[in-house]
């Protein structure tokens, strides 16, 4: 019976080499002349010890992790300023539609001071006073349109900004749109962006405060009759 043949040796991948070393970190002590073969990443001087290596890529991952921290701390307080305003906005008892929107105008600069608030209605709805209806302005209309078909939007038109935010600082002419979906054609909820604020803003907060507006006005506005 012929002995069996050798096989070829198996040649193993990166994937292969990272996952053993990973299980024996201790692998490369006490062999200098292995790591006077390897290759290390190099700073700009072309050198760089293994040690200083390692060092760096902690301190990169040390940020990350503190940024990401923050970025929870920071998403944990807007989630419980927006749980106290949904509580407050189901508490209130306004006498009219025009005390229920300069309530809640108020609450929102009170909850979320970094930006400017303010809410327009179409005039179409019942019992809504004039300060409160939006201009027909063609280009504000236009924005408003795609609001209600694709979702929130950001303005920049310092005219149409003003329409919508006579207040607006001669520094900051953005604001971000978003439908009060209850009647989807019913009326917006616009907030300012201040200088140095990250354009796309906060979405998920200003789609939750326009839905928690949208009950609280909803209150004041009768069921549209059917042709």
């Amino acid at each position: 019976m012929s002995p069996k043949s050798k096989s070829a040796p198996r040649e193993l991948s990166a994937a292969q080499v990272q996952a053993w070393l990973e299980k024996h970190p201790n692998f490369l002590v006490g062999r200098p002349e292995l790591l006077e073969q390897m290759q290390l990443p190099q700073d700009s001087d072309g050198t760089i010890s293994f040690q200083a290596y390692q060092a760096r890529r902690l301190r990169e991952h040390n940020a990350h992790l503190e940024a990401m921290f923050q970025m929870a701390g920071r998403n944990q307080k807007l989630i419980d300023h927006a749980l106290i305003l949904a509580a407050e906005s189901l508490q209130d008892r306004p006498s009219s539609i025009g005390a229920a929107i300069q309530a809640q105008e108020k609450r929102l600069l009170r909850h979320f001071p970094n930006a400017g608030w303010a809410i327009r209605l179409r005039p179409e709805i019942p019992r809504v006073a004039a300060k409160y209806k939006i201009p027909e302005h063609p280009p504000l209309i236009r924005a408003i349109m795609t609001v209600f078909r694709k979702g929130p939007q950001i303005l920049t038109d310092r005219e149409t900004v003003l329409m919508l935010w006579p207040k607006s600082s001669a520094d900051s002419d953005t604001l971000v749109i978003a439908p009060l979906k209850r009647r989807r054609r019913f009326g917006i909820l616009c907030r300012e962006l201040p200088p140095g604020i990250d354009r796309e803003g906060d979405t998920t907060l200003l789609l939750h405060v326009a839905d928690l507006t949208a009950a609280l006005i909803d209150r004041f506005c009768e069921p549209r009759k059917s042709p």
